[in-house]
């Protein structure tokens, strides 16, 4: 969790800077648009590309207790 946080927060200094010189180099924002749809559908594909963990590593199922009935309300 902490190196996707990272991770998450490198992108976030990053990113204005690389679309800035887009925008300064293509007088457009077009070309940093493309850039950032192409890199989002590349982050997406590699994602679904990551291997599923067991159940096992989940732990055990954890049963949660009912709630109280309420009086009066509707």
């Amino acid at each position: 969790m902490g190196l996707i946080t990272i991770l998450v927060g490198a992108g976030q200094a990053i990113g204005p800077l690389i679309g800035g010189a887009m925008n300064d180099a293509y007088s457009s924002l077009a070309p940093s648009y493309i850039f950032s749809g192409v890199v989002f559908v590349a982050a997406a594909g590699a994602a679904l590309l990551l291997p599923r963990g067991s159940k096992s590593s989940q732990g055990p199922a954890v049963v949660l207790p009912e709630l109280p009935k309420q009086r009066g309300v509707r």
